[in-house]
């Protein structure tokens, strides 16, 4: 194997899981991110996401698990208890362990915090800098590195990636306001889910700096949805009136989740407990170029700005690295170009991002009411056949399937009467 000089732009799920796994092949990998882990462990969390078991099976794949001493802790998702409430129509309750195993949630306080402490005493210190695109040129044009792999989309790094205008992310501009809790009536292995014309609910299990907790989420079209907890201001709101609009709004609109909260306070996490944002789905060209013309690679929110409604986050960011991981094994010694590079983008596009995109484009017609019918029979079949339920939640952790049994009418009735005929 050829060992290479890679630069690694984001110190997230996506650029730890790909330095990681680089390392781990014997590749020469320069880390640079902004924060440090103390940093993390104190920052606003992020809106929780989930590694569900395919994305985990990667992250073991990396060695991210090993010498942690949080794992036991951490709650083990098994499955979905999902309720689609349609406005007008019968609510469908979704429910089924996934069959790939179990997940798990750990806020990035915890998990990427503890991720970058194991990185830096297994291969040493990675640079904390706000890195520019003249120091990316720098790098490249004196040879410090072959291969600049941009991670992170919070920078003026971003700004390098032309917005994609062919493609689309599946979702638009969404509202969302997430607490952590402590004394929610809720089981500490299933994610609990609503869906309806106003938004989307989840209650998901968490491990954060104060242990095991409920992160209680509500994801909103923004300004046109009664779920949208902001009040036209962008200033920092307390924690304890986030909770506030927060639980008015589910006594309002989602009383049976409203009840399972009644008892919950915010926890005692070493940051904030609460998150109060918008979120602009948006895709960028994976191929970025400095003034000096020499091409730089984008992943992960780089380039795709996933909507957390649909959960797939963390699962694009890890398979982005796999895939990217891969390909440079497959590359050898020949140069990262700027051909070589869309090549590695338009795999991940096929296996996972148009999926992923797709998903979240299902949700956003749910809430517009505007679902083709055959979504909903198939909807409905889940609350009968538990095999359909399993395939649905299933899909959860690989939103590929969906395109073999859901998108088209005809695939999706041909696949309903096998199953009855099974039954």
């Amino acid at each position: 194997m050829t060992m290479r000089r890679i630069t690694i732009v984001g110190t997230g799920q996506a650029g730890l899981t790909l330095g990681n796994l680089l390392r781990n092949a014997g590749h020469q990998v320069r880390m640079t991110g902004s924060m440090t882990s103390t940093e993390l462990r104190k920052g606003r969390p992020d809106l929780t996401q989930m590694s569900f078991p395919s994305t985990r099976r990667i992250e073991e794949e990396a060695g991210l698990y090993n010498r942690l001493d949080w794992l036991d802790a951490a709650p083990r998702l098994r499955g979905v208890d999902l309720s689609l409430r349609p406005g007008g129509g019968e609510d469908m309750t979704i429910a089924s362990d996934w069959s790939g195993g179990w997940g798990l949630s750990v806020d990035r306080s915890v998990k990427i915090a503890d991720w970058l402490d194991r990185y830096e005493d297994d291969w040493g210190s990675t640079t904390i800098h706000a890195m520019t695109t003249g120091d990316l040129d720098y790098m490249l044009q004196t040879g410090m590195t072959e291969l600049i792999v941009v991670a992170t989309g919070d920078s003026q790094l971003g700004r390098v990636f032309p917005i994609d205008a062919e493609h689309t992310a599946g979702a638009r501009r969404r509202a969302y306001a997430q607490a952590f809790v402590v004394g929610a009536d809720h089981p500490g292995d299933r994610i609990l889910a609503a869906s309806l014309p106003e938004g989307e609910v989840y209650l998901i299990p968490v491990l954060t700096t104060a242990g095991p907790v409920t992160s209680v989420l509500i994801g909103a079209r923004a300004g046109a949805s009664a779920l949208d907890c902001h009040e036209n201001d962008e200033r920092t709101v307390p924690d304890d009136q986030v909770w506030e609009r927060m639980m008015l709004r589910l006594v309002q609109h989602v009383p049976d989740f409203a009840g399972l909260c009644k008892d919950a306070v915010l926890a005692d996490v070493d940051g904030p407990a609460t998150v109060l944002t918008h979120v602009d789905p948006v895709v960028r060209r994976p191929v970025g170029y400095l003034a000096s013309d020499l091409p730089v690679l984008g992943m992960a929110d780089a380039v795709l700005t996933s909507d957390p409604v649909s959960c797939q986050g963390w699962g694009n960011s890890t398979r982005s690295a796999h895939i990217i991981a891969d390909e440079i094994a497959k590359r050898g010694d020949a140069p990262f170009d700027a051909p070589w590079m869309q090549q590695v983008h338009d795999r991940f596009w096929h296996e996972a991002g148009r999926h992923a995109a797709a998903f979240s484009e299902m949700i956003d017609q749910f809430y517009a009411g505007t679902l083709p019918a055959h979504y909903l029979e198939v909807a409905g079949a889940a609350t009968a056949y538990p095999e359909v339920a399993k395939r649905w939640n299933d899909a959860f952790d690989n939103p590929s399937d969906f395109a073999n049994f859901l998108y088209s009418q005809d695939e999706a009735r041909a696949y309903l009467a096998e199953v009855a005929a099974r039954a």
